[in-house]
């Protein structure tokens, strides 16, 4: 999985729309939104007026979006075919999605602000042991690896979506297919023999209404009449036509799987896009979230890129967040700066994704399992023994279970009463269905807030 893949039940269905139109505006809103978000770049200063400054050309900027765009998958080739993390180990992949990916990326930008050959350093102009980058090639470098994990996030959850048509389309789909089954029945069972034989039967027929004297048929062995026999299955709505009148199903009766699944696992299924209105709604979301989540890999390539835009002897060039850990050594910088970043990461990530009140599917839509005899599910609360239990059973329930831990207003410790008041308020936000929009929306927002005031010089 990736960041984003927390959030991709809100738009995974827009993207997963069997409507030729909405593909092809998606493909020009992803076109343009990413080619936005590189072309933002431009805003920022190309290079430093000061010839003993890195100035980067185009081959810099080429390989900063080269690792930039693979680096996400190398690390997701890592975590699925080498180590082989579960997607059901919920708190594994949160800690390779959040704390690790900002170590990972560090990494690479370390990788990345190795000194290249310049102009300048031939010369002698500049000192070949600074280690430094612009804020120009962090924003390249963040904006390749959103593009990166949204591919991949779209490739892995391409499966895992399956349109249900509306009303109208399930009608229209149903009588083309009866009608294409009927047709495709009558061509295989029309042969020339048989031809030939309703046309002696025919011939009979008439010979016996017009001369007043019936012809029995000659005999023929019992068991060919019963394989030449048609009969009219009604055990489907096809109306098939079978050889055999013991025989259940035609093999065109369309008990078969719909289309092979890559992923044997759990299936949503979404209503059809049947209004442009609901389009339109759901297409701001889907930007919102690709940009929340551009936002947020730019964010975090500032932040880990601090400690190496700083060059020693231009202290007027960078802002102070700069400065300050520049002058300092690498390990406060990764102790003060990186170590807090992963972990606030990760508990935004459980209190966003995982810990949200009553760990409510993020759709409203049924799944379906495939290792589940084809049973479909309404998956409204967890664990799964109690996904059949309604809502006033479930608070009878809970009533019953924690009325006796539950200390009285006299006894509980204030520090407890604040606790329990703050969970409680918490789990009562955190129902509502656009939580992850908001919470993950507000976190990138704040995320490319202090990057770039710590980064970017005004």
């Amino acid at each position: 999985m990736s960041r984003i893949s927390y959030v991709a039940p809100y738009f995974m269905p827009l993207l997963c729309s069997s409507k030729l139109w909405i593909k092809l505006i998606l493909l020009l809103n992803v076109l343009a939104l990413f080619g936005l978000a590189f072309s933002g770049s431009k805003l920022l200063i190309s290079e430093y007026k000061d010839d003993s400054m890195f100035k980067p050309n185009g081959q810099d900027y080429f390989r900063t979006s080269l690792l930039g765009f693979f680096s996400p998958l190398a690390l997701h080739f890592l975590r699925d075919f080498v180590l082989m993390v579960s997607p059901r180990a919920v708190l594994i992949n949160l800690l390779v999605d959040f704390p690790f990916n900002v170590w990972f990326s560090l990494l690479i930008v370390f990788c990345l602000a190795y000194p290249q050959i310049q102009t300048a350093q031939i010369m002698g102009k500049m000192d070949d042991t600074v280690w430094h980058i612009i804020p120009r090639q962090a924003a390249i470098f963040g904006t390749s690896w959103a593009l990166s994990e949204f591919l991949t996030c779209v490739v892995q959850n391409l499966q895992r979506y399956e349109e249900v048509p509306s009303p109208e389309s399930a009608k229209r789909q149903l009588e083309y297919q009866l009608l294409q089954e009927e047709q495709d029945n009558s061509r295989k069972n029309i042969t020339l023999s048989r031809c030939i034989e309703v046309k002696r039967k025919s011939s009979l027929i008439s010979e016996n209404v017009y001369t007043h004297e019936y012809q029995t048929p000659p005999a023929t062995n019992p068991e060919h009449d019963l394989s030449e026999a048609v009969y009219v299955s009604f055990n489907d709505s096809s109306m098939s036509l079978l050889r055999d009148p013991e025989a259940g199903h035609s093999s065109n009766d369309g008990s078969g799987e719909r289309r092979p699944r890559m992923y044997d696992g759990t299936v949503t299924y979404f209503a059809e896009i049947s209004s442009k209105r609901r389009f339109l709604r759901q297409l701001l979301l889907f930007n919102l979230l690709v940009f929340d989540s551009v936002l947020l890999e730019v964010g975090h390539a500032f932040i880990v890129s601090i400690y190496f835009i700083y060059v020693p002897g231009h202290e007027e060039l960078f802002t102070r967040a700069v400065t300050y850990f520049g002058i300092r050594t690498f390990g406060y910088f990764t102790l003060s700066v990186i170590l807090p970043l992963s972990i606030l990461g990760f508990i935004i990530s459980i209190f966003l994704f995982v810990w949200n009140g009553n760990t409510r599917a993020l759709s409203s839509e049924s799944t379906y399992d495939t290792n589940s005899n084809s049973d479909l599910h309404i998956h409204a609360s967890q664990p799964q023994s109690l996904q059949y239990i309604s809502s006033d059973q479930l608070f009878v329930m809970n009533s019953i279970y924690t009325q006796d831990m539950m200390p009285t207003g006299d006894t509980e410790l204030p520090i407890l009463h604040f606790f329990r008041t703050i969970v409680t308020k918490w789990q009562i936000l955190a129902g509502h269905r656009s939580f992850p929009i908001v919470g993950f929306t507000i976190w990138s927002l704040i995320m490319a807030a202090v990057g770039t005031l710590a980064a970017v010089e005004q």
